[in-house]
């Protein structure tokens, strides 16, 4: 009976290590995931319930070393942003209200930040990270798909 009980406290242990890391904005109309599975950083977003960007890669080559890949993921902090700001021209107030995720990523040679904002209206996110060394950013491997029979229009 000890096995038992040690293996599914492992295996919920490993579960909760590579869950999708669910975010929603202050209507709760926007969702965006971030996900470690398979140790692969992706990320997703539904908007009033409807995929908008289907699963797609997160990832930059930094100094040769590919981020992104063999990740983990951990969520480090949530705070509500709520801030109003003078613009120039139709808006003369700009406002910055929604919701900030920071987690912390790390794969076998590096450790930094994913910042992750969730509005009402949409989402952003960036990478951030600790120390005074310059580096040198060699690929962006972030990706934006969307889902099956989108309609696309580009310009060629």
């Amino acid at each position: 009976m000890k096995i038992n009980r040690f293996l599914f406290a492992a295996t919920a242990v490993l579960c909760c290590a590579c869950s999708p890391k669910v975010m929603h904005s202050l209507d709760k109309e926007v969702e965006a995931l971030v996900s470690d599975q398979g140790g692969r950083l992706t990320y997703s977003v539904r908007f009033h319930g409807t995929e908008v960007i289907a699963p797609s890669e997160m990832g930059l080559v930094l100094d040769g070393d590919t981020l992104g890949r063999e990740a983990s993921v951990k969520l480090a902090g949530k705070r509500r942003l709520n801030e109003d700001y003078p613009t120039r021209g139709i808006h003369s107030v700009g406002r910055n209200h929604g919701v900030e995720y920071h987690y912390d990523v790390t794969n076998a040679s590096h450790k930094f930040q994913l910042q992750v904002r969730v509005y009402d209206d949409g989402v952003a996110f960036r990478y951030v990270f600790n120390g005074s060394e310059p580096v040198r950013v060699n690929a962006e491997l972030t990706t934006f798909r969307a889902p099956r029979k989108t309609p696309v229009w580009f310009f060629e």
